[in-house]
């Protein structure tokens, strides 16, 4: 199907709780990508930190448009993508990532001892202000 369709990458989301993959699952994911020679695209983002935050402002009766930003700071990002970069320890550190946000990629270098210098980490612009 890869050849056959020309496919170069898969998306894959670390929230949203239809589309959402657990750790087991993103290895599955990766390791076909691998496989296959293609380019995984992550959805990078800690649904648990998300979600307490989104409790927490619906509670405040915080729920205009303009609140979905506010629950997802880069904090939410970076550590998705850090958590990322530990659930990855099966997979070779060659294999490219896409993120959805450019800044968790620079917020993480060097962070826990993770570097994205040995594991392509690149980011997609589009992060709403804060």
């Amino acid at each position: 199907m890869v050849d056959e369709y020309g496919i170069t990458s898969v998306k894959i989301y670390m929230t949203y709780e239809s589309m959402k993959l657990n750790d087991h699952e993103i290895l599955d994911v990766m390791y076909m990508a691998r496989r296959l020679g293609i380019t995984t695209m992550v959805h990078a983002e800690n649904a648990d930190m998300i979600n307490w935050m989104t409790e927490h402002l619906e509670a405040q009766g915080m729920t205009a448009p303009y609140y979905h930003g506010t629950s997802r700071p880069p904090i939410v990002e970076a550590e998705a993508v850090v958590s990322l970069g530990l659930t990855r320890s099966g997979s070779s550190k060659k294999d490219p990532v896409l993120t959805n946000m450019v800044e968790p990629c620079d917020l993480t270098r060097g962070a826990h001892g993770y570097t994205n210098s040995t594991r392509p980490c690149v980011g997609e612009p589009g992060h709403q202000a804060h």
